[in-house]
Parts: C-alpha cells; structure tokens; sequence
C-alpha cells in the first residue's frame, strides 16, 4: 500500500492507538509493522483470529501477556558459537519459560470457547521443562549460581567458608590483644583489594608486621595484612578464583544448553509478538464496538452506520454514523455538499475503514455491512502543500494524482478531494 495514502488517512495515527494497547517491545513492533493486506483468505483469517482473541478478553479477561521478555537479542548472541550468556540472560530465558507455561495454562481455561486459531497457536509455544529445571538447579531469581550448581562448586565453597572463617578467627583474636588495642583505628575486620585486613592508625604502622594495602581518603587509617594471615588470604584467593572459574563453566554450559533450543525459543519469540498483536487488535476493536463485515473482492460496499475510528476514539457519543454505497455496476461514487459538510471525514471514513478491513481488524459499522477488497488504496486529501518543492495545494494535489495514474489499476481504490468543483470518491 501507497505510504502516502495511508498517511492521509490516518492509518499511522490509529495504529499509534494501537501500539499503546500493547503489553510489550514485540507487540509494539508488529503494531508499528501492521500493514493493509489484499489476501482474502490471509485477511478472514486475522479477523477471525482478533475475534477470537476478543471473546477471550470479553470472557475470561486479560490473558498472562504482561512481563513478555525481549529475548530475541539473548538469542541472536547465541549464534555465535562459544558465547555464554549472563545470569540475568538466564533468568530472562527462564521467565519467557515460565510465561508460556502460564499461557498455555490460561487456554487451557477457554476449551467450553471455540477459538480454533488461538489454540493452534498456543499449541506451538514450546514446553522447556527439562531446560527450566537445569537453569533452575543452576541460579535463583537473585540472580545467584546456587552451591549445588555442581559437585565442584559446592566443594569450592565448603573451602572457602572455612578459611575465611579461620582468616576471621585470626583477626579477631589480633583485635582482642590488650597490647595492639592502641594501634587500631576501629575493631572491625574489612576487605582491600580482596584480602582480609586491619584498619590502623596511621602512626602505628610499625606496631604490628605486616603488608599495607590502602589508606583512607585522610590517610589517618592504614589497612594492614598481618604476616600471619598472608597465607590464608593466598589460599583465600585462590579459591575465588577457582569459584570464579567453574561458575563460569556453569553458565557457558547452561548457554549451551538454551543455545540447543533456540529454535523452538525464536518460535516462542514470533508467537509471543503475534499475540500481543492480537491483543492489541482486540482490544482496540473493543473500544471501538467493531464488527466483523462480509468480505469481496468485486468492488461491493456497503458500510451502514459507519463511524471514522478516530473520532469515534475521541468521543463515542458525538459521532455522526453515515451510510456509504458502492459497487453493483456502479466504479463511481461522487460527494457532494457545502463546504463544512462532512465531506472529507466521510471521505477519510471510506478509505479508513477499508484499510481497517484489511489489515484484519474489526470495524466501527453496523452488523450486515459490506466491505471490498482492494490491490491498493491511493488518497489525495485536505490541504496537502509541498513547502519543499514549492508547490501549491493544487500543484501538489496533480503531482498526486499523476502518481496515482502510473499505479493505480482497476483493482485500486482511489480516493479524490478538493479536486475542481466537489469531493470525489471514485473506485477504478
């Protein structure tokens, strides 16, 4: 479809209001993305898939969509063979785990509703139950690796408690000797530089041996390793290292593991955005009051009690239902009237309203009405100056239509304003 029609006819504006109705990143994508269709088949099935999706929110209410994690970037890195994802990466992987386990569970819920396009869907999103219980055994949602993440962590671990408990036991026991009570600056034991050691005063660096590390901002305090202690705070680090090391060989093999499902992960990604689509879509036809028209592709229109969706957006009440007639023989369709007349909304009202159709939404229109299916829809509305170029309302509108001329074909709706005497609507 032309970008500039659909501009004109503020498609770009509804599907604003549509990305609003949206829950996450991936829906307000595909809401940004939506364009008008000329499939009859693709666009019956979109309609009955948001009608769907609107008795479910008439019925049920609001499906589990909040939370949708953006995991698609986790998934690109994964590509690369030997990357290794964080732990919050994980405990992403493991939340869009555990929301399509929700969704699933929440349809589950509407078998007594006929909603075959909603189940064929959800029927996809996958079930990581065994990938969910390794990240599970692996980190917690506070983001720790867990000591049973593997033999060799836990043993690291046990080690490390217990030096740094012995390294503890040492320091405080120096803190308890009435001879070095003088000497320090405060009795707490600290860490510098991933050592254990004893704030001092600055004039008593030489009271007790050892190795200073820092010194406070005033320098009144030294940071002191005792000579006694240096073997422990070695073995200490060197622990560390070996914790760092194997929970790092944690997460590289949970990486692998999740990098062996992306596929089924990237599936659960287009699924998710498609839903929160269609959520969006029912819920703006929602407050729209829309209704599903009879669908051709011969050129027949009949929209009865039809309401500019924008409008209608604004204010229910205040909006004047029009009645608009096409086809049966008749490739024309002339409005005319006085200035101030309506004759551009119900103007903007036609070509909204079918790409509305189109796109497979529900329509603001009474029950029983009609809508054709166009290859394109070309519009030259309102007060369309060209600053840039120069040219006037009329020049502008030419260029326009000269466009349209070299485009459109008889399957084209083309919508003519302010062109001579009249606003014109002409389908051909």
């Amino acid at each position: 479809m032309d970008d500039h029609s659909l501009k004109v006819l503020d498609y770009f504006h509804l599907l604003n209001t549509l990305k609003e109705l949206s829950t996450s990143s991936l829906g307000r994508n595909r809401c940004e993305a939506l364009r008008p269709r000329s499939d009859l088949s693709a666009i019956q099935t979109r309609l009955a898939e948001v009608l769907e999706f609107k008795e479910i929110l008439e019925t049920l209410g609001d499906p589990p969509l909040y939370g949708i994690k953006e995991v698609g970037g986790i998934l690109k890195r994964l590509e690369v063979e030997g990357s290794s994802l964080t732990i919050q990466e994980l405990i992403d992987i493991l939340d869009h785990i555990e929301l399509c386990r929700r969704l699933r569970r929440f349809f589950r819920k509407a078998e007594a509703i006929r909603i075959p396009h909603l189940q064929e869907k959800i029927s996809k999103l996958s079930s990581l139950k065994i990938l969910e219980r390794e990240i599970l055994q692996a980190i917690d949602k506070k983001g720790e690796i867990l000591d049973r993440a593997s033999p060799a962590l836990s043993e690291i671990r046990d080690r490390l408690r217990e030096f740094r408990e012995k390294a503890k036991k040492m320091l405080e026991h120096l803190l308890r000797r009435e001879d070095l009570q003088p000497i320090f600056q405060e009795s707490l034991i600290t860490l510098r530089n991933g050592r254990y050691v004893l704030p001092i005063k600055a004039d008593a660096e030489h009271r007790l041996e050892g190795i200073i590390h820092d010194h406070s901002q005033s320098r009144m305090t030294y940071f002191l390793e005792p000579f006694s202690l240096i073997g422990l705070n070695n073995e200490i680090n060197i622990l560390v290292a070996e914790e760092r090391e194997e929970e790092y060989r944690i997460l590289a093999d949970l990486s692998e593991k999740v990098r062996k499902e992306r596929l089924n992960l990237w599936v659960d990604v287009e699924l998710l955005g498609e839903l929160d689509l269609l959520s969006a879509m029912a819920r703006l036809s929602i407050l729209l009051k829309g209704v599903r028209p009879f669908l051709n592709e011969e050129g027949r229109v009949d929209m009865k009690e039809a309401r500019n969706p924008i409008l209608a957006l604004q204010d229910q009440n205040r909006v004047v239902p029009i009645h608009l007639r096409m086809g049966d023989g008749k490739k024309v369709l002339i409005l005319s009237g006085a200035n101030a007349g309506g004759k551009t909304v119900a103007l903007k009202t036609f070509g909204l309203l079918t790409l509305m159709a189109q796109s497979g939404l529900p329509i603001p229109v009474a029950e029983g009405s009609q809508v054709s299916i166009f290859q394109d829809v070309f519009a030259v509305i309102g007060d369309e100056q060209n600053i840039e170029e120069n040219l006037s309302t009329f020049s502008s509108h030419l260029l326009h239509v000269d466009q349209i001329l070299k485009k459109s074909n008889s399957q084209s709706l083309v919508l003519l304003d302010e062109l001579g005497v009249g606003t014109h609507a002409s389908e051909g």
